[in-house]
């Protein structure tokens, strides 16, 4: 857990409670992390066959309504499609949520648009976090460009999270900059965490 403006950026009870002993328990539990994941846009590079977005509930999703609404969360996270096909409107969402809510932590979710990688690091020196996705071995070759990048780039410390699906064979030890998560498989209905609410924009 990171302190960011003089609060916890993740509402994680255990971690809480221990910076903060005299609050009581209860508290903690009432003020979970609140995620807002949010479809951005619905186009992408690839066709996936499992891809939640061409599931029969993913086409009647809420939308977010007025950006206002980020400050009603603790975390939001943009997602597509891929988020990167428009590097510019994404950037300027990006700036818009942050004014809104300066202490919300953004989180942007990519498969590595191989055209956008210039943009991929724009978008990380503004955001709290990425989380790729390497859908086939192919994608990994622009990872690891990325990887090396990161390795000499001067950036604050970010959340990165890497999913692996299963069909992705990795060659290259990943540096332990990402928190992995691999041998992923397409399933039906892509459950969300409970403390998360899917909108689309």
């Amino acid at each position: 857990m990171s302190i960011r403006n003089g609060y916890p950026s993740a509402w994680d009870p255990p971690s809480l409670i221990r910076v903060f002993p005299s609050f009581p328990l209860n508290y903690f539990i009432s003020h979970r992390m609140k995620t807002a994941r949010i479809i951005i846009t619905y186009e992408c590079p690839r066709s996936c066959k499992g891809c939640c977005n061409k599931q029969d509930q993913f086409k009647h999703i809420q939308s977010f309504g007025a950006l206002e609404h980020v400050r009603e969360f603790d975390q939001v996270i943009l997602t597509g499609g891929e988020p990167l096909l428009d590097p510019k409107r994404l950037i300027e969402l990006i700036s818009l949520i942050k004014h809104l809510n300066p202490t919300v932590e953004i989180i942007v979710y990519s498969a590595l648009y191989r055209d956008n990688l210039a943009a991929l690091l724009t978008v990380l020196y503004l955001v709290d976090g990425l989380t790729l996705t390497i859908h086939e071995t192919k994608d990994i070759i622009d990872f690891v460009r990325l990887d090396d990048i990161l390795g000499v780039v001067n950036m604050p410390k970010k959340k990165l999270r890497l999913n692996i699906f299963k069909q992705a064979l990795i060659c290259k030890l990943v540096s332990p900059r990402w928190d992995i998560k691999d041998n992923i498989e397409w399933i039906d209905n892509c459950p969300l965490p409970e403390n998360e609410t899917l909108f689309k924009l």
